[in-house]
């Protein structure tokens, strides 16, 4: 499927693919409410999507952590109204994975997000289709900025790290993306767009800007 001078595609999932942070963050801090946890929106952007802080592990700093199970399940069905009745694909997201679907390059999604989670986006949006492989929080041991989510991906894709693109939107990903040897393109959301995105390889302000070739012209710069 890959020939020798092919490249992959591994797309983060929330704030790259579907516009699905401010929901998340809405159905985690409700159900955190709902069992008696008061986190503020500013905080859980600081420490989860930034710094790429474990939620459950936020939770646990501020209330009893034998809720969690209970808490997680609240939030999913919470998120899952949510989902139906709000959520969007980001700019240019579905456009290009159907380019490079038809180009026939391999593409793959890796997520801080559980299973459950981001399978309740792909059943939103029929996203199977596009994606050869996926992993999820659950299927790693370490998350980002650690990179075990971006070799697991490229293991299944069949291909080393370093021909393989990450697209991100966050610095904790765009740090998990090197750190696994791959390529990066950051593509800040307004939660990110003021922190430091340099170490990406390039950046652009929407997947609207983005095509096959360019996307192999940073895994190959000319």
């Amino acid at each position: 499927m890959n020939p020798s001078d092919g490249f992959g595609v591994i797309f983060d999932m929330d704030g790259v693919v579907v516009d699905s942070e401010p929901m998340t963050i809405r159905s985690y801090l409700q159900a955190f409410r709902e069992y008696g946890v008061q986190v503020s929106a500013e905080e859980y952007i600081r420490r989860v999507v930034v710094a790429g802080c474990r939620v459950s592990r936020l939770f646990r700093d501020h209330g009893d952590g034998a809720k969690w199970p209970a808490v997680f399940a609240r939030k999913n069905d919470i998120y899952r109204e949510l989902v139906r009745e709000e959520m969007r694909m980001m700019p240019g997201a579905l456009e290009l994975l159907k380019e490079l679907r038809k180009s026939v390059v391999p593409c793959a999604l890796a997520t801080s997000a559980s299973r459950a989670t981001m399978s309740i986006v792909f059943e939103r949006f029929g996203l199977d289709r596009y994606f050869d492989e996926t992993v999820t929080l659950d299927e790693v041991g370490n998350h980002k900025p650690h990179p075990d989510c971006f070799l697991r991906a490229a293991e299944l894709l069949g291909l080393p790290p370093e021909r393989c693109v990450v697209i991100e939107d966050a610095p904790k990903g765009i740090l998990a993306a090197k750190a696994a040897g791959a390529r990066c393109l950051a593509v800040p959301t307004y939660l990110t767009a003021n922190e430091d995105l340099s170490i990406a390889d390039a950046v652009v302000r929407s997947l609207e800007e983005v095509s096959v070739e360019g996307l192999r012209g940073i895994v190959f710069p000319a």
